[in-house]
């Protein structure tokens, strides 16, 4: 399965990869597409940061394949292109194609099945018979960049928007060869400009944010996406792109341990995950992997709130149950004679003793729930103190963590 940038031609290579990708039938939903697509992103972008290379490598070229099966498959012209040249035979043209033409349908082919070496060669053949062909300059930028020359796919890319200035996709693809080449600032001013020319395009609307969000400036990020979305709040695409934020951002609060797991262990960190995840789940995304991830979020959050008996604390804080137990105890043992004298007419002063016992229970009730309950979250912080965590979580108003 070739993976390659946004300007490519899609279904080129004649199978059904971008389906097999995602684990779904070529008649698939765009409802199941988008959630295939956004659970996949979610397992994979964690795997980007692995300190082992091999991982990081394999996570960064699933992240690219996810990144082409949502362009093609969300997009009805793309996804029509791509199923009729997956399914159909190639019908042979009854008039032959001019030479350059002949060179890039091949070169694009190529790209598809993930020759790149060889769709760069083709390619270069095609841009030297038509130099003036801005999508065969942007073929060759796309095959060059998959064939690891990071400096040819520049000079490809940058004369193909020389050619066409105004041309979104090119600035999209050029994102793409930039991010690809760890150029990561110059990338999202691409994807920015590709907005621009095509403000309608929530595809190159969604690279921005996701490109913020890869950066690990996910408060820029959801910026953008709240915008998009104030912009345009009944678009589906535009509710789901802000959800999706959010949980990322729920998800960086939070500590991350060497296993993956996420930790909560502050009270204001456990009501910034669940704020957030509110805030998510108001905006009443269509994408149901999107909303219970941020249903998970919300639940741990109050999880990580409510106290729970701790055996330790009871060891250490003991002696104030106990007085008051004991306090407790003698009232009770006084109780049925001082209550019977006060009910016969008695004095105040056992009165007074019988409603000092009933204060002497409530206190130790009280100094049980104060000293041998603590919130999940302290038991947590304890937790951290003694293991290295794989990623501190960021709280508001702390500044983004460059990934």
């Amino acid at each position: 399965m070739a993976s390659h940038g946004p300007g490519a031609a899609p279904g080129a290579g004649g199978d059904a990869g971008l389906y097999e990708l995602l684990g779904l039938p070529p008649n698939a939903s765009d409802e199941a597409i988008r959630s295939a697509v956004t659970e996949q992103r979610r397992t994979w972008r964690r795997r980007t940061t692995s300190p082992e290379i091999g991982v990081r490598q394999e996570a960064e070229r699933r992240m690219q394949q996810l990144d082409e099966a949502e362009r093609t498959l969300l997009d009805p012209a793309r996804r029509q292109a791509y199923d009729a040249q997956a399914h159909q035979p190639r019908q042979r043209p009854a008039t032959p194609p001019r030479e350059e033409e002949k060179y890039l349908l091949r070169a694009v082919q190529q790209l598809e099945a993930g020759q790149f070496d060889v769709a760069t060669f083709t390619a270069r053949h095609a841009v030297e018979a038509d130099p003036q062909n801005a999508y065969a300059w942007s073929v060759l930028a796309e095959a060059s960049a998959g064939a690891e020359d990071d400096w040819g796919a520049r000079e490809a890319i940058e004369r193909a928007l020389s050619l066409e200035p105004e041309n979104a996709t090119l600035h999209a693809t050029r994102g793409w060869i930039l991010a690809k080449a760890g150029d990561h600032a110059r990338s999202l001013s691409s994807y920015r400009t590709a907005s621009r020319l095509a403000p309608g395009n929530a595809e190159f609307r969604a690279r921005v944010v996701r490109a913020l969000a890869d950066q690990g400036r996910l408060d820029e990020a959801i910026s953008e996406a709240e915008a998009a979305y104030q912009a345009n709040p009944d678009d589906g695409d535009a509710r789901t792109l802000l959800a999706r934020a959010l949980a990322d951002r729920a998800v960086a609060a939070q500590h991350e341990l060497p296993n993956g797991g996420l930790l909560i262990s502050t009270a204001s960190q456990a009501s910034y995950v669940e704020a957030l995840s509110n805030r998510g789940l108001s905006v009443q995304a269509p994408d149901p992997v999107v909303n219970d991830d941020l249903r998970r979020q919300r639940d741990y959050a109050r999880k990580a709130q409510r106290r729970r008996f701790s055996a330790a604390l009871l060891r250490r804080n003991y002696r104030w149950p106990v007085g008051f137990g004991l306090l407790t105890l003698a009232a009770c043992c006084c109780a049925p004679n001082l209550l019977d004298a006060g009910l016969r007419g008695a004095g105040q002063a056992e009165l007074i003793v019988l409603v000092a016992g009933g204060l002497a229970l409530l206190a130790f009730v009280g100094a049980v729930l104060m000293t041998c309950f603590e919130p999940q979250y302290k038991r947590n912080a304890a937790l951290i103190e003694h293991t290295v965590p794989r990623r501190r979580g960021r709280g508001p108003g702390e500044p983004d963590r460059a990934r």
